[in-house]
């Protein structure tokens, strides 16, 4: 059916010249008069130049169409004559308008071509002409997705030596009491001192506690001698003034043996007399607690952290394997040799220390003061390990 459609246009454009004028009408040529001619003859001859023998179509009408006939017959010759001149006028004419129709219905037969897919069409090249700039599109913003924060991963802290590694020479704390006391290792000398001074400041501060003590208990006979007496004063020494100008009264208004009154003067002087060595015991005591808690105070420095410290440090330099502060000790270390002394809750050479100095002291007492003179007891034997 497409190929029909073709074959067809292709027919009506290659015949198009010859029916159609400039105008795209169809033009009357000798076919066109000769089926003009079978008309009325109201056209009155004015057929002459268009077409084959146009003018002899001219009666007058209905009644004068055989009149008509003879004269066309007898204008016959004159009429051929005109048609051919007209038929060559209007060859000429047609050409003209068949080029430029012709033209067209190529244009067109084309366009029917192209739309059936039959025929591409031709890309024009451009010729240099300028033509109108393209519009250039802004590229659309992207909208950047909200990216989650990153976390940055922790650096590795340095990996610190193992204790073991740390101690280096003080692994001899490992050994018992008598190996720590008794021992000739000099990486201990200083460890010894230092556990020394910790057995000392411990017996200060029994000595301040007992000090203490016997200050409350002073303190307390005292406080009932100016209750029964009714003492004024809250000062230990107007106190002893008031109790002794109480004993002075006494004296001088003594009673005599056989008199009743004796008794009540001689409990009443008693309690004076009571009054006064309480005022002394406190003031004994007073000073005992005052001095104990200076020598405690003295001796913090020498139990302080800085100098445990110090002295392990120095522990470890006396081996000669390099130059340790004892700021540069790392808390294990600290702690482990704090565990083997006895420093704080934990039971070490401390206590064992505080044993011995605590031990001498009742040795002391019992012998009046001669147990020093035995030079083995300077000498440390415990016969069991802690």
């Amino acid at each position: 059916m497409k190929l029909l459609h073709v074959v067809t246009a292709a027919a009506v454009a290659l015949g198009a010249p010859a029916l159609v004028d400039g105008s795209g009408i169809p033009a009357l040529d000798e076919y066109g008069v000769a089926h003009a001619g079978k008309g009325n003859g109201n056209g009155g001859g004015n057929g002459g130049g268009n077409g084959k023998g146009g003018g002899g179509n001219g009666g007058g009408g209905n009644g004068g169409g055989k009149a008509s006939k003879s004269d066309g017959k007898a204008d016959k010759a004159s009429a051929r004559a005109a048609g051919r001149q007209s038929k060559a006028v209007s060859r000429g004419g047609t050409r003209k308008s068949a080029a430029r129709g012709g033209g067209q219905l190529k244009t067109k037969f084309n366009n029917a071509l192209t739309k059936l897919g039959l025929k591409k069409k031709k890309t024009r090249v451009s010729s240099g002409v300028r033509t109108a700039p393209k519009k250039t599109v802004k590229p659309t913003r992207q909208v950047q997705k909200a990216r989650a924060p990153q976390v940055a991963r922790p650096v590795a802290a340095p990996r610190e030596k193992n204790l073991h590694a740390q101690l280096k020479g003080l692994n001899s704390l490992n050994r018992n009491a008598n190996g720590f006391f008794n021992g000739n290792d000099p990486k201990l000398e200083t460890l010894r001192a230092y556990v020394a001074s910790s057995a000392a400041f411990a017996g200060l501060e029994s000595v301040v506690s007992l000090a203490q003590s016997d200050l409350a208990d002073s303190q307390a006979v005292l406080d009932d001698v100016v209750a029964e007496l009714e003492l004024s004063s809250d000062d230990l020494t107007e106190q002893r003034s008031e109790l002794e100008s109480l004993q002075e009264v006494l004296l001088a208004d003594e009673p005599e043996l056989d008199d009743p009154a004796r008794s009540d003067w001689e409990a009443e002087l008693a309690t004076v007399e009571s009054g006064l060595d309480a005022v002394a015991e406190v003031d004994a005591a007073s000073e005992a607690v005052a001095s104990a808690e200076e020598a405690l105070e003295e001796a913090e420095d020498d139990v302080s952290e800085n100098a445990l410290r110090d002295a392990i440090a120095a522990s470890m330099n006396s081996t000669g394997n390099g130059t340790v502060a004892g700021d540069d000790l790392s808390d294990e270390v600290v702690d482990f040799v704090s565990d083997k002394l006895g420093i704080g809750d934990t039971v070490g050479f401390i206590n064992v220390a505080v044993e011995k100095a605590e031990a001498e002291e009742e040795l002391a007492e019992e012998s009046d003061g001669s147990a020093g003179d035995d030079p083995a007891e300077d000498e440390l034997i415990v016969t069991e390990p802690l």
